[in-house]
């Protein structure tokens, strides 16, 4: 039991060793950038190799999902209407 204790001790310790190795050579690199990103974080995120869209492409997409929202609602609304209408016209036959 103790072993197994002393194991997964180990292991967060070596587990903090290479977060603060990559931390540190993140910061290293930011500070030798020759020109300065603009968004630090975006450049640490990069450099310890993270993938996916950055931060211009997620304001982008919640831009684009806004306006999709507002669209669908907007047919929502007229897809109300025309139900309704369509009900008086059969009403009145």
């Amino acid at each position: 039991m103790r072993s197994h204790v002393r194991e997964k001790q180990i292991q967060r310790k070596k587990n903090v060793e290479l977060f603060i190795f990559f931390s540190l050579g993140a910061l290293v690199a930011l500070y030798e950038e020759a020109e300065k990103p603009n968004n630090a974080a975006e450049f640490v995120r990069r450099f310890m190799g993270a993938s996916g869209p950055d931060s211009a492409e997620i304001e982008s997409l919640k831009n684009e999902l806004l306006a999709a929202n507002e669209k669908f609602e907007e047919l929502q609304r007229e897809n109300e209407a025309l139900k309704e209408k369509l009900q008086k016209y059969e009403a009145g036959q």
